[in-house]
């Protein structure tokens, strides 16, 4: 008789955990499903740098509203297996209005990773790349103008994408921003600093 009760305990606490562990393991690989959205990993992390300027330090005049604004040069790691474009934001997340939109340029061509100085409003724009409207209302590139005695910090974005992005020249930082949900296999970014 012991057992037997013995027994039935035994399995019915067999069965308890595995009842539990096939909870924990759904609820793990929702909760993973939900991070990723349609891609099937994390975003491989790229290396985004400038001869202009370094990690938090500050932008040099000539690629702000103060002086010539032109954009810098940019260059970024290689983006993962399946990259077919690459593309480029800036903005401003310390403006007094909320985040300033600096420049869009997408459909950079997946052998380029690079941008040389002044690659904004055509003059060495990759080819088959567009430029999107910023927040001056503007196609191309718009470097940081703070309100006087303000510090911003300038991110500047790269991500790798599985797919050209259905965009015409002169997109909204929305349309873009929805065009590349789902699509992003690599993304980095560049901080740099400006004050008047």
């Amino acid at each position: 008789m012991f057992l037997n009760r013995f027994s039935v305990a035994t399995f019915s606490l067999c069965i308890a955990a595995s009842y539990a562990g096939a909870i924990a393991g759904e609820t793990g690989s929702n909760a993973g499903k939900a991070f990723r959205g349609k891609d099937a990993k994390r975003p491989v992390v790229l290396t985004v740098t400038s001869t202009a300027f370094g990690a938090d330090k500050v932008i040099p005049k000539q690629y702000t509203g103060d002086g010539k604004d032109v954009s810098p040069p940019l260059k970024w790691t290689v983006g993962p297996s399946g990259t077919k474009c690459y593309a480029v934001s800036v903005e401003d997340p310390d403006a007094p209005g909320g985040t300033w939109w600096h420049w869009t340029i997408a459909n950079i061509p997946q052998t380029v990773t690079q941008l040389g100085e002044g690659a904004s409003k055509g003059k060495t724009l990759p080819t088959g790349s567009i430029e999107g409207k910023n927040d001056f209302d503007k196609i191309g590139y718009n470097g940081p103008m703070p309100p006087k005695g303000q510090n911003h910090h300038y991110h500047f974005k790269v991500v790798a994408l599985s797919d050209q992005l259905k965009l015409s020249a002169g997109c909204s930082k929305q349309q873009y921003e929805t065009a590349i949900k789902g699509h992003i296999l690599g993304q980095g970014e560049l901080i740099g600093t400006y004050s008047h």
